[in-house]
């Protein structure tokens, strides 16, 4: 019984542990907020809503207009980034709302990703296309 308490002890340890490292490592300090709806197109303008929660992004597909300034306005539960590696973008989701705001220099399609381990890999994905 007592072996079993132990293992089970240096698990939780083991996990919090690694929690904590992320999330310091990432400068994210992790919000409880509810979960929101986001509009499945962008106002005039470049500017979206967007909601990310457990390995989820909506909506799932934006379109951008090249060389025109985006801001996304994120209702955010838990540790998160917003990536988009083609275009430079790597911008940290801290608490229960976060801003990303960046130019898309170049046209094509894109995909636009969580890069906390398992995330990307577990569905916290989308398509972005820049015209």
């Amino acid at each position: 019984m007592k072996k079993a308490s132990v293992i089970g002890l240096a698990a939780m340890l083991a996990a919090a542990t690694g929690y904590f490292s992320l999330r310091d490592s990432y400068g994210f300090y992790d919000s409880s907020a509810s979960q929101g709806t986001a509009a499945s197109s962008p106002p005039a303008g470049q500017e979206f809503r967007m909601v990310s929660g457990n390995f989820f992004f909506k909506p799932q597909k934006m379109t951008l207009a090249r060389g025109k300034s985006v801001k996304i306005t994120f209702q955010n539960t838990g540790i998160h980034t917003f990536t988009v590696d083609e275009l430079g973008v790597d911008i940290p989701l801290r608490g229960s709302t976060a801003v990303a705001e960046f130019t898309p220099s170049k046209a094509g399609t894109f995909v636009y990703y969580c890069k906390i381990p398992g995330h990307r890999e577990r569905g916290m994905t989308g398509s972005l296309s820049v015209e």
